[in-house]
C-alpha cells in the first residue's frame, strides 16, 4: 500500500491579475491547425480575430484556423 503524504498545495497570495477576455480565451483554446464547429455561418475571425477557412461539411459549418 503506497503512503500518500498531505500537503498544502496552494501557492503563496497575491493579486489576482487581470481577467482574459473571452476573444483571448477562445483563440488560446483555438491554436492554428484546430478545427471549429458551430451552427453559426459567420466567420470565428470576425467575432474572436484570427485568421479561419471554411471547410467542407455535410453537418455543422466546420473552420480552420490557419493564423
Amino acid at each position: 500500500m503506497a503512503y500518500v503524504k498531505k500537503t498544502n498545495l496552494r501557492g503563496p497570495q497575491g493579486p489576482a491579475g487581470p481577467t482574459p477576455s473571452l476573444k483571448d480565451v477562445f483563440l488560446q483554446a483555438h491554436p492554428v491547425g484546430s478545427i471549429y464547429l458551430t451552427t453559426e455561418s459567420a466567420n470565428p475571425g470576425t467575432i474572436y480575430g484570427g485568421t479561419w477557412q471554411t471547410m467542407p461539411s455535410l453537418g455543422p459549418y466546420t473552420w480552420l484556423r490557419t493564423a
